[in-house]
């Protein structure tokens, strides 16, 4: 969603000169639809390129004050509601905000954790959201906490809300699915379902999104359901969001010669198929932050460091083994720059942010 693509210079939204899926489904006879929650995806920022239609009508408020899930259900189930059997197939895009800081979930769904917190909430929020605007998101301690006047049972909050924002949009979901059901859409519907980052709440000094690469922010989930193909099925190797393009465009027998810096992964789903490497790689470019996971071993560079963790034995990225692995790291520095080589990273220019767009973008928290 966020390009930083030079020193000092902030980007968002896709290169113009760059076909999104919108576009190619577009014209290979689909019908194309996006309807956003979000205030920064859609037609300001050109992330709505190749929609015929686009609706950010809920995404039209101020982020403190975004539309729940339930609003946005509103809108999706209007617009499936014009749909007529027979005609051209669809592509839909909906973009929920939920879960999103401030966590404000709909009181059915606290159901987490300590109860009695409903009165402070509100309070809670404003003071993670102080530390944010005054510390930023990353090296948050023990001290700046105390400042700030929230404790580690406040973070332990937080995150029960977070949770029950998770459990809300489980359940509108599930009614969405329901709608495609009574419509007799389900059954020959491709579903792909994704998030574009966790959150942190100090699992690593971080809070909030956009300060770092450790899993609690970007190992996210992504649950396929493809009409024909058995369901229920867990696949372990690494895979990336520029893959799910790709992987769409296979599922759907649509050939296109535009390159990709993804891959297909539609192979792990047959069981079919060369499916390549088990890697996969993530960046922050304006802070010079990046990562690869290659099976099981994960490294991360920066300027000010370098860390290499085992998966396996250390999944929550706890104790950096660098040093004991010099080996691994050099092996593991040299995949990722000759990957960074091969994506070309730079090659593309996206649309370039304005005042509104970087204080959006603030407000959010990706970026300081």
């Amino acid at each position: 969603m966020l390009w930083i693509r030079r020193q000092n210079e902030t980007y968002i939204g896709p290169s113009l000169h760059f076909r999104t899926i919108a576009e190619i489904l577009n014209d290979n006879g689909y019908s194309t639809s996006g309807i956003s929650a979000s205030p920064i995806v859609g037609s300001g920022t050109s992330m709505d390129k190749g929609f015929v239609y686009f609706d950010q009508t809920c995404g039209h408020v101020s982020i403190n004050q975004r539309r729940s899930a339930t609003d946005l259900n509103q809108q999706v189930f209007k617009w499936l509601d014009t749909y007529q059997s027979g005609q051209k197939p669809f592509f839909l895009y909906i973009h929920y905000m939920d879960p999103h800081n401030f966590y404000r979930p709909p009181p059915e769904f606290v159901v987490f954790g300590r109860q009695g917190y409903e009165l402070v909430d509100d309070e809670i929020n404003k003071k993670l959201n102080t530390i944010s605007e005054n510390f930023g998101v990353s090296g948050i301690t023990d001290e700046i906490l105390e400042k700030s006047g929230l404790s580690h049972a406040d973070i332990s909050r937080l995150i029960d809300l977070y949770d029950a924002e998770i459990l809300c949009v489980d359940h509108y979901i599930g009614e969405l699915f329901q709608k495609l059901k009574n419509r007799n859409l389900y059954d020959n519907t491709i579903i792909v379902m994704t998030a574009d980052h966790g959150e942190c709440f100090l699992e690593h000094n971080n809070i909030k999104h956009g300060g770092s690469l450790y899993k609690e922010l970007i190992n996210v989930p992504l649950i396929i359901r493809i009409p024909g193909l058995k369901g229920g099925k867990k696949i372990d190797r690494l895979v990336e969001q520029i893959d799910i393009v790709p992987t769409i465009l296979e599922a759907t027998r649509i050939d296109t010669k535009q390159q990709f810096s993804g891959t297909s992964f539609y192979c792990m789903m047959t069981g079919k198929g060369d499916c390549g490497d088990d890697q996969g790689m993530a960046e922050i470019p304006g802070r010079n932050i990046r990562t690869l996971m290659r099976g099981n071993s994960k490294l991360i560079v920066s300027p000010e460091e370098i860390e290499l963790y085992n998966l396996s034995s250390d999944p929550g990225e706890k104790n950096n083994i660098k040093d004991q692995r010099p080996e691994m790291v050099d092996e593991l520095q040299a995949a990722l720059e000759n990957l960074i080589s091969r994506l070309k990273i730079n090659q593309t220019e996206p649309v370039p942010a304005n005042n509104k767009d970087l204080e959006m973008l603030k407000s959010l928290g990706y970026i300081k």
